[in-house]
């Protein structure tokens, strides 16, 4: 089986292709390390994969509508820069 029929079959049963699941899943990760810790955004980056935060950011602004600060705030309940910030979270 070529590479080319092996992305194919992908396309047709999942709907994507494989790099895009793989980029899909490394945002996805990276939404979550943003929702749950303190870590900066450039540490959440290349955690998942990334090779530099400006990607990570632009692939995060694509699938969910902010870029990674004003993601995190809002998942934080904060507004202004004042909120509320998760219990595991020291404050810096």
């Amino acid at each position: 089986m070529t590479g080319a029929h092996l992305i194919r079959l992908f396309r047709q049963h999942l709907g994507t292709t494989p790099m895009q699941s793989v980029w899909k899943r490394r945002v996805e990760a990276g939404a979550q390390l943003l929702r749950e810790t303190g870590l900066a955004i450039s540490e959440v980056a290349y955690q998942c994969g990334f090779q530099s935060p400006f990607h990570f950011s632009r692939m995060l602004r694509k699938h969910f509508g902010h870029p990674p600060r004003a993601y995190r705030r809002k998942m934080w309940g904060i507004d202004e820069g004042h909120g509320p910030r998760p219990k595991d979270v020291a404050s810096p």
